[in-house]
């Protein structure tokens, strides 16, 4: 073919480019702004698709507009989250000569400060998914059984009486409503009782469905019963 040659020439000239180290930072933030883009549509699309047309009311138009903006909103808040993580990473090294593990973590307290400070749904979600994650590891580092002879349980494992800032958090509250929710005979739970149950604020109640509701876990039946999937 007649342009095989101009074709090679070009991945030669592209792949002479990606080699040079000097671009490294500059390629890594890019590729990261694509992916995080990528990522972002790949997970909220087929979300908002599925709660819009469950949940909300207004017309044809309306709830594509609603699909549409959030699968945005959500794919640039990732991409731009992964882009300045990136970039601040690559500024740390550069300044300082060498990479330390500090650098990570700076840059993504500064990263989510910017892109995820603001009071919207979506950072919501992100931020109480994380908020999810980072219990489930504490519970799982916390009361892993003990392995081997004369092996003693780790110093976060504590005696059923014994109480910790945990005990009255978010994190652990919605622990112990999806135990409730696991329990219950047809899957669905009065969110009154739950929260005399558990002894906290309804408030704090809806704050877990809502969670909850954006993963996919339970569907709201009414205002104050909620729906095991």
């Amino acid at each position: 073919m007649a342009v095989a040659p101009q074709l090679r020439a070009l991945l030669h000239a592209v792949n002479a480019l990606l080699r040079k180290r000097r671009y490294h930072a500059a390629l890594a933030m890019l590729k990261g702004f694509r992916n995080g883009a990528v990522y972002g549509a790949k997970i909220r699309a087929p979300h908002a698709l599925v709660m819009t047309f469950l949940f909300r009311s207004g017309s044809l138009q309306e709830k594509l507009r609603a699909i549409l903006q959030a699968t945005y909103t959500h794919s640039r808040n990732l991409a731009c989250f992964v882009f300045t993580y990136k970039g601040l990473c690559a500024l740390q090294a550069h300044v300082q000569g060498e990479t330390y593990q500090v650098h990570s973590f700076l840059a993504a307290f500064i990263g989510g400060l910017l892109v995820f400070g603001g009071n919207s749904n979506i950072n919501s979600q992100v931020k109480r998914r994380l908020d999810l994650e980072t219990d489930h590891q504490y519970l799982a580092e916390s009361s892993g059984p003990a392995r081997g002879r004369g092996r003693h349980p780790g110093k976060g494992v504590k005696s059923p009486g014994e109480k910790s800032r945990y005990e009255t958090s978010l994190n652990l509250t919605t622990k112990r409503f999806l135990e409730l929710l696991s329990r219950s005979a047809d899957g669905v739970v009065d969110l009154n009782w739950a929260a005399e149950v558990l002894k906290v604020q309804k408030r704090r109640i809806y704050d877990i469905t809502n969670v909850l509701e954006g993963i996919q876990l339970i569907a709201k039946k009414s205002k104050n019963h909620i729906q095991w999937l």
